[in-house]
């Protein structure tokens, strides 16, 4: 019995890198109300305040905004670090 009934994507924390990627984009368009996880984001949750992060925009505009509203992606991020040092911005 599945607990979930929407289509999991498993995205090693490289791949996401990638986010920002028109083909990433694409794929993600042809996959709307689906569950994105994130393995290992550090890169991806780094705070803006040190530099421009494309990719944490992404995920911002894939969780809220029209392209969120229109994809309805839920977005799972595991990752294995100390989160106070990002949000000081260390």
């Amino acid at each position: 019995m599945d607990l979930v009934e929407k289509e999991v994507i498993f995205l090693p924390g490289q791949m996401a890198q990638n986010l920002d990627n028109v083909a990433m984009i694409k794929y993600l368009m042809g996959n709307p109300n689906s569950v994105l996880v994130i393995e290992d984001a550090e890169e991806l949750i780094m705070s803006r305040k040190a530099q421009r992060n494309s990719n944490l925009s992404m995920i911002l505009n894939i969780t809220d905004g029209i392209l969120g509203e229109s994809l309805g992606i839920q977005i799972i991020a595991t990752f294995k670090t100390d989160v106070k040092k990002y949000r000081s911005g260390a």
